[in-house]
């Protein structure tokens, strides 16, 4: 039997469970993140490190003018590392369906913990990248232009950014970042 949808896709988003308060002592010690508390995507309580609407619009400005500054009108998007949108934006002038492929961009970073969306489609294998899709209902696209968020240091998301060719959507997807980061 395998593991269950939900368990893959926890592994590969770096999965930050909280471990029973009666353990044995033969029980392995478990995984923790540096915040205290984990983020909880179902009732939306928040880590204490976690990337906020306040953050995500910080990023998402700074994407918007660095793609201004390189001529393209583009789409950006901003998850968390549950894969939850936490914003987005498309600029005018962007074709419809593009910030579907820009949060689909992010997904692929927050469920690789960090890896560029470009990168990943190299550094796994077809079959794990075909099923983490699957898993995601398809919202996971394997394609340049989307790069990890970090907030004092720890990985809260990912940025995506698309509208320009790939290696421009990635150059936009940092500035994001780096207004987070910076």
């Amino acid at each position: 039997m395998g593991a269950s949808p939900r368990s893959t896709a926890s592994a590969l988003a770096g999965s930050c469970a909280r471990p029973s308060r009666r353990r044995s002592a033969s029980a392995p010690s478990p995984r923790w993140r540096s915040a205290t508390r984990c983020d909880n995507a179902l009732t939306g309580e928040q880590g204490m490190s976690g990337i906020t609407l306040e953050d995500a619009n910080k990023v998402i400005a700074a994407a918007v003018e660095k793609a201004r500054e390189l001529g393209f009108t583009m789409a950006v998007a901003v998850v968390d590392l549950q894969t939850s949108l936490v914003a987005s934006a498309r600029m005018d002038g962007t074709n419809p369906f593009t910030p579907d492929v820009v949060r689909g961009k992010a997904v692929a970073t927050a469920v690789t913990k960090g890896t560029p969306s470009g990168v990943a489609a190299g550094r796994f294998p077809p079959g794990l990248l075909d099923t983490v899709r699957d898993l995601y209902g398809g919202r996971v696209t394997w394609v340049q232009g989307a790069v990890p968020l970090f907030k004092n240091g720890e990985l809260v998301g990912a940025v995506g950014a698309g509208g320009g060719p790939p290696d421009k959507d990635e150059e936009v997807a940092q500035a994001g970042a780096d207004a987070l980061a910076g």
